[in-house]
């Protein structure tokens, strides 16, 4: 099911961009990139061991792929925000 993955992705970076097209508050960016990051974290196709699975110093690995992929659902979604707002300043309404 990649598909349905990919496709969810999208709709939350359409919604968060939409959100910034109609000037949204600007914590609306949070909001998408937690959807995003809650949809990046239970990807059926993203195999690895659990916390429970390491012990100690062996989960910090585990600890900073998760961070890098918060921090990436943070940046895509404040980008498409971003977009979003720009388009909305740029396009007279």
């Amino acid at each position: 099911m990649p598909g349905v993955f990919g496709l969810l992705v999208a709709l939350s970076l359409a919604a968060t961009l939409l959100g910034g097209f109609a000037r949204a508050p600007w914590w609306f960016w949070l909001v998408g990139a937690a959807a995003l990051g809650l949809l990046m974290a239970t990807d059926p196709n993203r195999l690895r061991a659990g916390y429970a699975d390491v012990r100690g110093v062996n989960s910090v690995p585990l600890l900073l792929d998760d961070l890098k992929t918060l921090s990436m659902a943070c940046a895509m979604s404040a980008a498409a925000f971003a977009l979003g707002s720009a388009l909305s300043l740029a396009l007279p309404l």
